[in-house]
């Protein structure tokens, strides 16, 4: 939608409603982490910087000039109600877009691939950006450490650095793994586990019970506690929920730093602390995600073989050992239930030989991909349709009435036969269909179904093709 909008006239109703959106969204967040301020400091949580680089790598229409200012005026609205001065407000404001600007540019180097962190070295890449952003912002910003920190300008860079690189790796893995209906899908995940699957739940446990453990023992030490459970939850679950659970545990770490249960303030050098805990926190990050991103890439991997080995190249449709094995394991459990009859449909492109003769392989290719799309536009969603070799097709229908499947043959064969020709000088394409229906099943099952259906694809080919036969054996 964003898309669309930026190619509207500046002039256009609705146009910059998108960037006022955002303005408004980078305000909120940005009061969040200035509420935050625990003693003037500099946010315990600020989100609104990843917040943002998110959204305008995700919709770069979102980075033109009016996107821009808008977040500008954001942070300067917020840092308005929040009552801080003018020049502490445009020093912040310029530190803030410094490092976002120098991320975005970065990102835009990246293919989409390593942006959504499906790559093991998008991880790592990701990493590299928000170091080189969370510097721009530290050395930008350093100059307002003597009025902020009451320290010397060097040393507010670490404490800069470390705050920003600790949102930027809490905020932006969620943002970055956001594929499509990710929501429904996440949910889905977790209440399929819920109802079907509970153990999977165990990771999740496990990770809780480790910030339990953090929080009842604590010490330096206790921030590398949910380590084995943070490697789980990454070998478990999906990217996208990974990326959330390891955004809560590291924000809910940081909650509990703050608040000094992790270990006493007046025990160490408050900035001296807090440098090193949010940099650990973001290095703790690290490790599950890229476990998690190297999990997906071989489960993607995975379903690319097998995608491969099951589906026919020419025509998308299943190949036929996959048509063969899925069939014989559908009929399987078909034959437990016992509801209403199953079909099998042999079907054959009429006068195949003669249209590669006559008009070369390659109009023969375009003939088959043809067939087989308007075939699998007919048939119903749930049925089996393979490519046995060559012109030779199977389907395999479940849960059907001998009446209504002799039809849904009848609709295969109408809707290859009102193709329109190829070809100027070639003729129409026509298909023979051989159908058995059954109520209980051979002996054999799959096989005997096929050997039937081709006696009847034998007898209609015979009686001058283009016609569907009903197996009466």
């Amino acid at each position: 939608m964003t898309e669309l909008v930026a190619n509207r006239p500046l002039g256009t109703k609705g146009a910059y409603v998108p960037v006022i959106l955002l303005g408004a969204l980078i305000c909120c967040v940005s009061l969040v982490g200035i509420y935050s301020r625990p003693l003037g400091f500099l946010a315990a949580i600020w989100p609104a910087n990843a917040v943002l680089l998110g959204l305008l790598v995700m919709r770069p229409s979102l980075a033109g000039p009016a996107g821009w200012f808008a977040a500008i005026a954001g942070y300067l609205l917020a840092g308005q109600l929040a009552g801080d001065t003018l020049a502490k407000n445009l020093w912040l404001t310029t530190a803030n877009i410094s490092g976002v600007a120098v991320g975005y540019g970065l990102f835009r180097l990246l293919d989409r691939e390593h942006r959504r962190l499906r790559t093991p070295s998008g991880v790592l890449q990701l990493f590299l950006i928000v170091m080189i952003a969370s510097a721009s912002a530290a050395v930008t910003g350093s100059a307002v450490a003597p009025a902020l920190f009451q320290r010397a300008e060097l040393n507010g860079i670490p404490l800069w650095f470390t705050s920003e690189l600790t949102n930027y790796m809490i905020m932006l893995p969620v943002m970055l793994t956001v594929p499509d209906h990710w929501r429904q899908s996440t949910v889905h995940e977790v209440l399929g586990a819920l109802v079907t699957r509970p153990r999977r739940l165990l990771p999740g446990a496990a990770l809780c019970l480790s910030f339990l453990m953090t929080v009842v023992i604590g010490g330096p030490g206790s921030i590398g506690f949910a380590v084995p459970a943070l490697l789980w939850c990454s070998l478990s679950y999906s990217l996208p929920l990974t990326a959330l659970l390891v955004s809560l545990y590291c924000l809910a770490m940081m909650s509990i730093e703050a608040i000094g249960l992790v270990f006493p303030i007046d025990t160490y050098d408050f900035v001296d602390g807090i440098v090193s805990f949010r940099l650990g926190v973001a290095l703790l990050a690290l490790g599950p995600l890229t476990v998690a991103s190297i999990t997906a890439s071989q489960r993607a991997l995975l379903e690319r073989l097998d995608h491969v080995a099951t589906t026919d190249g020419l025509t998308g449709i299943l190949a036929r050992r996959a048509f063969l094995e899925r069939g014989a394991a559908a009929l399987a459990r078909w034959r437990s239930t016992g509801r209403i009859g199953v079909a099998l449909l042999m079907i054959d492109i009429d006068h195949f030989k003669a249209i590669n003769d006559h008009h070369g392989h390659a109009m023969g290719d375009e003939t088959l991909v043809a067939v087989t799309r308007r075939i699998r536009d007919t048939l119903r969603a749930d049925d089996a349709f393979g490519r046995l070799g060559g012109e030779e097709f199977a389907v395999l229908l479940l849960d059907i009435r001998a009446e209504d499947a002799a039809e849904l043959a009848q609709q295969c064969r109408r809707a290859v036969e009102a193709l329109p020709p190829l070809y100027p000088d070639m003729d129409g394409t026509t298909i023979s269909i051989g159908i058995v229906h059954r109520t209980v099943l051979p002996e054999q099952g799959l096989g005997a179904l096929l050997r039937m259906a081709d006696t009847a694809l034998y007898h209609a080919k015979h009686a001058g093709r283009n016609r569907v036969v009903v197996y009466k054996g």
